[in-house]
């Protein structure tokens, strides 16, 4: 295994032994690889659902168009399939983003609320036409996995955020927890590789990225049982930073 190059994080595990931080590191390399095969079958029997929601989704623009008297001929009209296609998965990808971020910041966001104001059947439209194509993107991204790449700074920041992440922290901006001096490169890698072993999840919004902790961290650090060495807490440095 890479050895690490940091020698101290303002959070994580402080003083670990050898032994202590190349368990974390190792079990966090071999959950993210299962993760990875495991979405790899699930994308491969999902691969056709997806493109029978997709003819479907294209019989439905179809219809649109000859309802409002507008002919296209085949290439065309396969373009404007695939935009339209495009554009509700981004968009269906911008709701999901806004409902998680309420989430962590403990509470409901605009969406989430005018959904539940206008009803089940704007949330079923909603998911029909934005959630679905967004889901069949994903699906498609994961037959082809992009793995973290992993070096000494990699492992030694993704370690160190497994062990602290007890509550959602902004790891971009001026209440950033990443040291200034750490390469942005070594990060981008190290929340791949939490994302790949669904230690973490991140919430994308404007520019901003929360990075919140998933169940699966618990049983990461079971592991050590007794032997976890003093960790520092996000939860500790955002109290500091509050003071």
């Amino acid at each position: 295994m890479v050895e690490p190059r940091i020698a101290t994080l303002p959070f994580g595990f402080q003083e670990p032994t050898k032994d202590d931080f190349s368990r974390v590191a190792s079990r966090l390399l071999v959950m993210a690889e299962t993760e990875i095969a495991r979405r790899r079958r699930s994308a491969l029997l999902m691969l056709v659902p997806s493109m029978a929601y997709y003819l479907l989704f294209a019989f439905g623009v179809g219809v649109l168009l000859w309802s409002v008297g507008v002919e296209l001929r085949p290439v065309p009209m396969a373009v404007v399939t695939a935009v339209s296609f495009l554009a509700m998965a981004g968009l269906g990808i911008h709701y999901e983003n806004e409902l998680d971020w309420a989430g962590a910041a403990g509470g409901l966001g605009r969406i989430h609320r005018r959904l539940l104001v206008q009803g089940l059947a704007v949330n079923l439209l909603t998911g029909a036409f934005f959630t679905l194509p967004a889901s069949v993107l994903k699906n498609l991204a994961a037959l082809f996995p992009r793995r973290p790449r992993v070096d000494g700074d990699v492992l030694a920041l993704a370690a160190n955020l497994a062990a602290a992440l007890n509550e959602p922290a902004e790891i971009v901006g001026p209440d950033a927890i990443i040291p200034r001096d750490l390469k942005r490169s070594a990060v981008n890698e190290a929340v791949v590789l939490l994302l790949w072993a669904r230690v973490a999840s991140v919430i994308r919004r404007t520019g901003r990225v929360i990075l919140q902790p998933e169940q699966r961290r618990h049983v990461l650090l079971s592991e050590l049982a007794n032997k976890q060495p003093f960790i520092v807490y996000v939860s500790a440095l955002s109290r500091n930073t509050r003071q």
